[in-house]
This record gives C-alpha cells, sequence and structure tokens, in this order.
C-alpha cells in the first residue's frame, strides 16, 4: 500500500494544495541503498510513499513527508481523507505551522533530506491542480532533466524504463483532489475590534 499526504493551504479566497515535482533517478542516500529510477518521474504530485512493514498508513504518509521534505508534521493535524482498497490511503492537513516552501526547496537543493526524490515544491491552487498532474511536453527543456537522464542511463537504467516511469498513471492524485474539493474546509476570518455601534471594523 501507498500512503499519500494532501497539504492544504486554505484562507479568505485561497484554496491551494503542495505538490512535489519528482527527480528522475534517484543515487543511492541515506537508508536507500540502491539506484533506482523515481515513480512518476519528473511528474508534479501529492507527497507520499510506501507504507513499510509495521506502520500504518497514516505514520508512513507523515514519514515520507519528513524523509522527502525535512519537515516534521505533527500526527495529530492530520486527518483521513480516502482510502482505495489496499492500493493507496490519503490524509491531509489544513494550514501546517512552520512549513515554509521556499525553506524546504533550499533543503532539496543542497540535498538536506533524507530522500532525494523531489527536485522542488510548489503551491498549486486546488481547481488547476488536476491539470498539472502526468508528464508534459515541456519537462523536457528543463536542464536538469536532461542531466538526471543521462546520469540514469549511465548507471544503467534503460530508455524504456525511464520512459515508462516517466508516465506512471497519476489519476489517483486527480481522485484525491476531487475529494479535497467537494471537503474543503471553511476559514472564517478572526473577528476585529468593534465600533461603539457594534457595527465591525473592517481589515485594512
Amino acid at each position: 500500500m501507498h500512503a499519500y499526504l494532501a497539504i492544504q493551504r486554505v484562507g479568505k479566497d485561497v484554496s491551494e494544495l503542495l505538490l512535489a515535482q519528482k527527480n528522475i533517478y534517484l543515487p543511492p542516500h541515506g537508508r536507500y541503498q540502491f539506484a533506482a529510477v523515481a515513480r512518476n518521474a519528473v511528474q508534479y504530485v501529492i507527497p507520499g510513499g510506501r507504507v513499510q512493514p509495521g506502520e500504518t498508513p497514516l505514520q508512513a504518509a507523515v514519514r515520507e513527508f519528513q524523509e522527502d521534505s525535512g519537515l516534521t508534521l505533527p500526527v495529530a493535524t492530520v486527518k483521513p481523507l480516502f482510502t482505495d482498497g489496499q492500493e493507496f490511503a490519503f490524509f491531509r492537513v489544513v494550514n501546517p505551522p512552520g512549513l515554509s516552501v521556499e525553506q524546504l526547496n533550499v533543503q532539496l537543493a543542497e540535498g538536506r533530506t533524507g530522500s532525494l526524490k523531489f527536485s522542488n515544491l510548489r503551491w498549486v491552487s486546488l481547481e488547476d491542480a488536476p491539470s498539472v498532474f502526468g508528464n508534459k511536453d515541456a519537462y523536457k527543456t528543463l536542464p536538469w532533466v536532461s542531466v538526471q537522464v543521462m546520469r540514469a542511463l549511465n548507471a544503467g537504467f534503460s530508455k524504456e524504463w525511464i520512459n515508462q516511469r516517466a508516465n506512471e498513471p497519476h489519476a489517483r492524485f486527480v481522485k484525491a483532489v476531487a475529494h479535497l474539493i467537494l471537503d474543503t474546509p471553511v476559514v472564517e476570518p478572526t473577528p476585529g475590534p468593534s465600533s461603539q455601534s457594534g457595527t465591525p471594523v473592517p481589515h485594512a
């Protein structure tokens, strides 16, 4: 089973989802002893990974995000989203404290994470997310993509295998977004001070 963590940023007129773009070639790093070509290579995905023996899907989703990004999210803030049989489980967390995409991208660029699965993280509006998933022709022109393809070929992986991994299905992520759209929490604005007449004072 695979477990995924949908991280949302929700506020007044804002509803965004954190997506991660997968690297292609994964050299040995940390507890990963062997080189690999990433599943959904070069695609933007919802962060997650395989559930390890002895783990619950919830524990796996939180651990995978910590390994892949360097940020530990409190388990108590993570809620179930949906499960599809024994194949995958999705969880969600809304407005997690201490999450800075800029800082996390610096850590990714410097290789200061437990895994090397992600090239970068970005916020995407929830409505636009389905159109971001999948392999895109534009990715072929990214400088790091050609470098990693060559590294994978030099490590012994075939063009066919790289192509297969770069075109892995992404329907599960689209399905997760549908669940999020149907169940997006409403964040009420914080009440400001009131005037003597009792009429709320508008925020500046």
